[in-house]
């Protein structure tokens, strides 16, 4: 008997000696955050971003500039027929808040400009002493259950990479694009150097074509306690009032015939469970003819069938629950459709953009490549919906399509 316990005791210390080893060694890995280098702010408008809101019908401007909170405002007109002529010049007041990093500090702004009229919209960001040059973009008939976006999956950009050239490829050959969204995973580590090589990335058409986002873990800060750092809902402003309070970015945007169901899936199992009790009541209360569930992890995964346990476990019942119609996300570095024809379930989109590309065990899906970098088009065009999906070059290598009747 004392013999067993002896065993016992040993094995049990054996186990302790392991777990400490890995943890040292692991330490770094899972909660090292590199030093954040010092960075100097501007004192003119920059990082300026068009994204969306809560209404359809308005748009939500962010930028930064400076490290004092300033007075600014975004002034705008509607355009006419005609550049030469446009409404009476108007203005919204921005609202600011200062943020400090390790690194150094920035104010951060947002104003909502109201868009109630199909057209062209011209804008400028105007401080005391400075003003952004004029931007403009189109808002398209919000009633005609026609909607055109597309989805570009992690980028992760290297500095001085690729993104930009792909988003100009994108740009000149999808014009009709109305606004743009992104799976997570913008940035490589949550560092100003890397903020500005993502909006170095999507300049041409960050001003533009509205974009919307989900958060990834690249966007987080290594701890023990998981929180997506503030940079990015500060930019993607949408989140900002929720973020404050609830820890976690979660969000639904309604654009003319779709919804989106925007969830943050790298945090703690705690607030996974309660962003899938608000998707699961959103959804019981949507009307919108197309729903598209926008996340950073695959709830099916390439990489692994052991992967993402606890977004599939909880997910996937609510998504056949209510029928969603697809399902976009990133994180694997390779691009895969996935879906069962047999049963209800939506069709499960994997993207990918960035230069890093895995290894992946599990592809027995519909569709899979990882040669290359992707971004999808989707339209939603009365009950119709489709799904395209391009290489870097341009070249087509897939399309599904969605046929609604009675």
């Amino acid at each position: 008997m004392r013999y067993v316990k002896a065993i016992g005791w040993v094995l049990m210390a054996v186990a302790a000696c392991a777990a400490i080893g890995l943890l040292v060694a692991r330490w770094n890995i899972w909660f090292g955050n590199a030093p954040e280098p010092a960075y100097s702010t501007p004192n003119e408008p920059f990082h300026i971003l068009l994204t969306l809101t809560d209404d359809e019908n308005s748009r939500l401007i962010t930028w930064q500039c400076d490290t004092v909170v300033q007075e600014a405002c975004v002034e705008y007109f509607y355009r006419c027929d005609s550049a030469a002529s446009h409404d009476v010049l108007q203005w919204v007041v921005a609202t600011g808040e200062k943020y400090i990093s390790p690194g150094g500090a920035s104010v951060f702004y947002r104003a909502e400009i109201p868009t109630p009229r199909p057209g062209k919209y011209t804008y400028r960001i105007c401080h005391p002493k400075v003003q952004s040059q004029w931007h403009d973009f189109v808002v398209n008939d919000m009633t005609d259950n026609v909607v055109r976006l597309a989805f570009i999956g992690d980028i992760q950009d290297s500095i001085n990479g690729v993104t930009k050239d792909i988003t100009r490829q994108i740009v000149m050959s999808h014009p009709d694009r109305e606004f743009y969204v992104l799976g997570g995973d913008l940035i490589h580590r949550p560092q100003e150097r890397y903020w500005d090589e993502f909006f170095r990335g999507i300049s041409p058409l960050a001003t533009t074509y509205p974009v919307v986002a989900v958060s990834g873990n690249h966007e987080y800060l290594k701890s023990l306690y998981k929180k997506c750092e503030a940079r990015f809902p500060l930019h993607f402003a949408y989140y900002w009032d929720d973020y404050k309070q609830e820890d976690y970015c979660y969000k639904t945007l309604r654009y003319d015939n779709v919804e989106l169901f925007m969830l943050d899936s790298h945090c703690d199992i705690l607030r996974l469970i309660e962003q899938c009790r608000q998707l699961d009541e959103a959804l019981s209360q949507s009307d919108a003819q197309w729903r598209i569930v926008v996340l950073h992890h695959p709830p099916l995964s390439i990489r692994s069938k052991s992967n993402n346990l606890p977004v599939k476990w909880l997910l996937t019942p609510i998504l056949k629950r209510y029928d969603v119609e697809l399902v976009l996300s990133g994180h694997e570095h390779g691009y895969a459709r996935i879906h069962n024809p047999q049963d209800d379930s939506p069709v499960y989109i994997i993207g990918h953009c960035s230069p890093k590309v895995y290894k992946h065990r599990n592809t027995t899906v519909e569709m899979y490549d990882n040669s290359d970098k992707y971004y999808h088009c989707i339209d939603c065009v009365s009950d119709t919906m489709t799904l395209r999906t391009y290489t870097s070059r341009g070249e087509l290598i897939d399309r599904i399509q969605w046929i609604k009747n009675d």
